[in-house]
Formats: C-alpha cells, structure tokens, sequence
C-alpha cells in the first residue's frame, strides 16, 4: 500500500511526496485487482480497525479501486509543475 511504500508502515499523520511513478504504479495495481479479484488478498489486502470499515472484498471494495484509478488518471493529466502529497489519517 502507500502507507507501507511512502512511510515505511508508520502512521504518522506527516505529508510526502509522492512521485508520478509511484501514482502509476498504484493504478497498474488496483487495475491488477480489478482484472483478477483473486490477487485482492495479496496485492492490495484490507485492513481491521475501527477507522478503517469493511474488511470484505465485496462491490464497495472493488468501486473504491475504480475510483482510484479515476483519480490517479486525473491527477496525471495534471501539468508536470505539480507536486502530489500523501498524508495518513487513522
């Protein structure tokens, strides 16, 4: 996950930066899961907690990954002038 890959698994609330790469990374993967929802439990696993909702990988699961995607290809329309961030919140 970004949290894992930008914060080395610390949820520490700071900001970082995040490069375009690793935006198309992310989108190549929930794509992944989205082609074979097999790989959901490996490539992109659910996380327990009170803040975090539903474990299952159920329609609201796979709707969250296509809007991702959305939004990734949005952001990556974007002028490379700009800079992405990633900021945790538990």
């Amino acid at each position: 996950s970004s949290h894992d890959r930008l914060q080395d698994g610390e949820d520490n609330c700071k900001r970082y930066f995040v490069e375009r790469e690793q935006l198309k990374s992310l989108r190549d993967t929930c794509q992944k899961v989205l082609d074979d929802n097999m790989l959901a439990r490996i490539l992109l696993p659910t996380a327990s907690g009170c803040f975090f909702g539903s474990t299952d990988y159920d329609e609201s699961y796979f709707c969250d990954l296509e809007n991702t995607i959305g939004q990734i290809d949005e952001a990556l329309t974007l002028p490379d002038t700009w800079t992405f961030e990633y900021q945790s919140s538990w």
